[in-house]
């Protein structure tokens, strides 16, 4: 078991399951999350038994005094759950107004599409899109979060959000794009069905600001232009931690580490490619010190380059690829005489090979 950030999830190819961070978790805690609690969030999304059965949407007609918000996902399968929440709003709880999937419109044969939106909105309230009226001038927030399962695999993103001043008589497309191992949330203006132009949100780093452990960035010089990469990580306790990468203001990344954190993205400066790496402790179950270098597997030492300081006491070392090859298999004899604890992660960011950001995240 692998202690880390005071949250426990499944991950496939994890023999123990779990991550936390020291902090003890409660274990009534766990139980409430895990039963889907939702009492941080207001629930107006469509049911059965109060909507009956949906072949499609509500539809929303924009007029002269108001503005139309349309949410949508692209680029995967898996169901996005979107939250708004209004200037205006007394409860300042996130409002849920449903789920949608991306049914391939425009990608697969228009019948094939048809009946994939047909079934997904009649049988598991999943719609192509959501449209809501918004009121102009006022601030207006999109939520969206993205969970699911395969055969082979989980997947989940988000949530991340979004907050932009709607124009009275406007229609905007907020949607949610999964990119590579990520996913991004981005606002357009289309009330022109032929433009697609992109709205600055006000609040597109999610929270950010006030993060724990919160945001680095530096600024290098690539073919003789400076550029600033600013890497920002979220803690949230019973959740993956929320990442957001970009590079001269441009986002590459934003997603979770539900799983491994990698990203490649071409961007105008160049292809970027980063990642972040776990450091992990190696703690003795009973003192929860680090345990000593000679009490470690052979194998363990050698997969994941572990050291020992002038006491003899191990180091923390990074979990990269190649030390997830043994990581697991070695640790399993040794698992609660010694606990592996996350204590930081290691980051980095490229572009075209050269390294424009690293620094190290400490939880």
């Amino acid at each position: 078991m692998l202690m880390h950030k005071n949250f426990f999830y499944l991950s496939v190819n994890d023999a123990f399951g779990a991550f936390m961070k020291k902090t003890t978790l409660l274990i009534f805690g766990l139980i409430l999350t895990l039963s889907g609690c939702k009492s941080n969030v207001r629930d107006s999304s469509p049911n059965l038994l109060r909507d009956g059965i949906q072949f499609q949407q509500k539809k929303v007609v924009v007029d002269a005094q108001h503005a139309k918000v349309i949410m949508k996902a692209t680029g995967n399968v898996v169901p996005v759950e979107f939250a708004i929440r209004r200037a205006t709003d007394p409860d300042r709880r996130m409002d849920v107004q449903g789920a949608v999937v991306d049914s391939g419109r425009g990608k697969v044969f228009g019948w094939i599409a048809k009946l994939n939106e047909t079934a997904h909105s009649a049988t598991l309230k999943h719609f192509p899109q959501l449209e809501v009226q918004a009121d102009p001038d006022q601030p207006f927030e999109v939520s969206g979060y993205a969970t699911g399962e395969s055969i082979n695999r989980g997947y989940r993103c988000g949530p991340i959000s979004t907050i932009f001043t709607p124009e009275k008589g406007k229609v905007y497309l907020v949607e949610l794009q999964f990119v590579g191992g990520g996913c991004e949330l981005n606002a357009y203006d289309i009330t022109q069905p032929q433009e697609r132009i992109p709205v600055v949100g006000s609040a597109q780093n999610g929270g950010f600001a006030n993060a724990v452990p919160g945001c680095k960035s530096a600024t290098a010089s690539v073919n003789n232009q400076p550029v600033t990469t600013q890497f920002c990580i979220k803690s949230i306790m019973l959740q993956p931690s929320q990442y957001r990468v970009s590079v001269n203001d441009q986002t590459v990344f934003s997603g979770t580490d539900y799983e491994r954190v990698a990203f490649v993205k071409t961007v105008k400066e160049g292809a970027v490619t980063g990642g972040c790496n776990e450091m992990i402790e190696a703690q003795a179950g009973t003192t929860q010190k680090p345990v000593a270098f000679k009490d470690l597997p052979a194998d363990l030492v050698a997969g994941c380059h572990i050291t020992a300081d002038a006491e003899g006491r191990a180091q923390p070392f990074s979990k990269d690829e190649a030390c997830d090859k043994v990581f697991y298999k070695a640790m399993m004899p040794v698992l609660g005489k010694v606990v592996p604890v996350e204590v930081a992660r290691q980051c980095v960011v490229r572009i075209g090979g050269q390294t424009v950001f690293e620094d190290r995240f400490s939880f």
